[in-house]
């Protein structure tokens, strides 16, 4: 029996115009299609809400497969024109000054009112079919460095606002859980903040390198970010439901360190390497495990063949209960 009772991939809407991917997944044993919109949630709700995402939810549905969302989303869910009336919302820069680029500042109750109140809007909107959300933070974007939050670190910040979120999701979902990203500026335990009940744990260790397993001693980079999510773990008190977010397949990412070349390169995909970091965190104590799979759709698929769908999820499936 597998260890990972959730396995799937995240892709973004442009991805879907190549339709093998649903039947691909599920004869690969996997059951998780998470969709991603790195810039703009009310892109993502517009997706969701149309035509293509009603079949979406309709093919999913057919061949077993859950349907999750997940945007980049504070940007939306504290609209950027309040910031005349109210600036004390929005989160001060490293010269004091009060901004409205990104994110918000997690010390003002009303800002987190207001984005308790837009994650529920948005949530019935981007309506999953587990009762797992994601709303988060803008994408490795800065968090506030006003005197009211100048004792919190950034995971302490993204949490404080992830707990009043979660509070806006559940005056729609009373069963939702939510995301807390560990990922970037926040892959690190929070420091003074604790999570409420319903939020779980979603670790994406970015700043690994994908050519050696996670635990490869002789890689300096992952023996440092091993070290890092090693850390992150040991200090969170709540850690069922946590999920790892990978990028195995992860096309843009390996795109954008080629210097994002006209013709998509081929994905140097290690299958060894996927099974080894597997085996990891299966020790670990995941159940949850997501790759992302971006830009391997339709013009991927012209020039390259198939995406390793299959290779994937036969590891996800062998990796073994301990």
């Amino acid at each position: 029996m597998t260890h990972f009772t959730r396995r799937g991939l995240e892709l973004v809407p442009a991805d879907l115009a190549w339709e093998g991917w649903l039947p691909r997944m599920a004869d690969a044993g996997l059951n998780l299609l998470v969709v991603h919109e790195p810039h703009s949630a009310r892109a993502l709700a517009d997706f969701a809400r149309s035509p293509r995402g009603g079949a979406l939810y309709a093919a999913s549905s057919r061949v077993g497969i859950d349907l999750e969302w997940a945007p980049h989303a504070l940007r939306d869910l504290l609209p950027r024109e309040e910031f005349a009336a109210h600036p004390d919302w929005f989160r001060g820069n490293e010269a004091g000054e009060r901004v409205p680029d990104w994110n918000l500042c997690p010390s003002s109750a009303g800002a987190r009112e207001v984005v308790a109140a837009s994650a529920a809007a948005l949530a019935r909107q981007l309506v999953p079919t587990t009762h797992r959300y994601y709303f988060w933070a803008d994408d490795g974007r800065p968090w506030c460095h006003c005197p009211r939050c100048a004792g919190l670190c950034a995971a302490d910040q993204n949490l404080l606002v992830m707990n009043g979120v979660l509070d806006g999701v559940r005056t729609v979902d009373g069963q939702a859980r939510l995301s807390d990203l560990a990922y970037l500026q926040t892959f690190a335990p929070p420091e003074s903040v604790r999570p409420a009940a319903g939020l779980f744990l979603e670790c994406a260790p970015i700043q690994r390198c994908p050519l050696h397993a996670l635990d490869d001693g002789g890689c300096a980079t992952n023996r440092a970010e091993l070290a890092r999510l090693r850390h992150l773990l040991a200090g969170w008190s709540i850690l069922d439901g946590a999920q790892v977010l990978e990028h195995w397949l992860d096309e843009s990412w390996f795109w954008r360190a080629a210097g994002r070349p006209e013709d998509l390169p081929r994905l140097p995909f290690c299958e060894d390497v996927l099974r080894r970091d597997l085996a990891l965190y299966a020790e670990l104590g995941f159940r949850s495990v997501v790759s992302y799979a971006v830009m391997l759709g339709r013009d991927y698929v012209a020039r390259h063949g198939e995406p390793p769908v299959k290779q994937y999820g036969e590891a996800t499936l062998a990796t073994a209960s301990l």
